[in-house]
Order: C-alpha cells, then sequence, then structure tokens
C-alpha cells in the first residue's frame, strides 16, 4: 500500500541521516487506521535497528474516529492503547476543575500533563509497552495540542535533548 511505502521511505531516509531514536507520530486525517496498525506490527523489528514509536496522534472528525476505533480494536489486542479523546476524553479524570495543574510547570512537576504522558519523564527503550494511539476530534485538538506540548517541554529542555522525532 502506499502507507507501506511512505513509511519504508521515511524509516530509511531517518537511519541514513542517523536520526533514530524514540518517534511520535502526529497524522491528521488517517483514514480508517491502517498505519498504527502497520506500525504496531513492525515495532520490534524497528526497535532492532533503533527506531521506538512510542505514540500515534490521530485528529479526526467524530465518524472517522468511530471507525478508526473499531479498526483498531478488531485488529489490535494488547499491543496498542486507544485513548479515545472524542467518546471517553482521557483527561476527565486527570485534569479535573484545577486549571492551575495545566501547562509547562506543571508538567515538570508531575502536573495534568504529565500524568496523561508519563513516559516524558523518563522514556526507555529497554520494555516494549504497547503503542498509544490518541484519536482526537475537533473539538478536543486545542485542549490536546496544549496538553501534549506542555508534557513534552521537558524533553526538549534537557542537554542532550532527548525529545523524540515528530513525524507529521
Amino acid at each position: 500500500t502506499f502507507a507501506t511505502l511512505m513509511l519504508t521511505r521515511l524509516f530509511t531516509r531517518m537511519q541514513l541521516r542517523s536520526e533514530a531514536g524514540l518517534i511520535d507520530f502526529v497524522e491528521v486525517g488517517g483514514g480508517f487506521g491502517s498505519v498504527p496498525r502497520l506500525l504496531t506490527a513492525a515495532r520490534k523489528t524497528l526497535r532492532q535497528v533503533g527506531f521506538d514509536v512510542r505514540s500515534y496522534s490521530l485528529f479526526d472528525l467524530p465518524s472517522i474516529i468511530n471507525l478508526q476505533r473499531w479498526y483498531l480494536k478488531k485488529t489490535l489486542t494488547t499491543d496498542v492503547e486507544i485513548r479515545d479523546w472524542h467518546s471517553a476524553a482521557p483527561h476527565h479524570d486527570v485534569l479535573g476543575k484545577e486549571r492551575g495543574n495545566w501547562g509547562r510547570e506543571a508538567s515538570e512537576r508531575g502536573g495534568a500533563a504529565g500524568r496523561l504522558w508519563p513516559e516524558v519523564s523518563g522514556t526507555s527503550m529497554d520494555e516494549l509497552r504497547p503503542l498509544r494511539v490518541d484519536l482526537v476530534d475537533p473539538d478536543h485538538r486545542d485542549l490536546f495540542a496544549h496538553l501534549f506540548g506542555a508534557a513534552h517541554a521537558a524533553e526538549a529542555a534537557e542537554w542532550p535533548p532527548k525529545r523524540p522525532a515528530r513525524v507529521l
């Protein structure tokens, strides 16, 4: 498929440029969810050559998110953790009503954003965790982007930076 070709070209180019390491994928208009399925199937092989795909975020319309959720649950089992921001927003339990828990400083102190993305406080390629797939609808897009950025800002602030590659 076209997705297989593009992923092959992407990883080959990154390997030639010595850009292996952590990778977070972001896709706008993700179709039925085939790319996260392909990445999940290839994760062990990718890790052998130095790539750790740790998350996949899909931004799409609610009707397509329903299809993606159904497809991923039918084709993947324990190898994927689906967080559906459309119908069962995972941030509801974490954020609460205190907006003081939001933002970069709060994330660095283990605030709300840090609790949504706990791997940023000590990401390791030692263990293979399930691939986290975030299904984000337009109503939660801005909130997701804010929390994602706040949680991952600490990675970029370290020296040498351990910030993962972000593929859009």
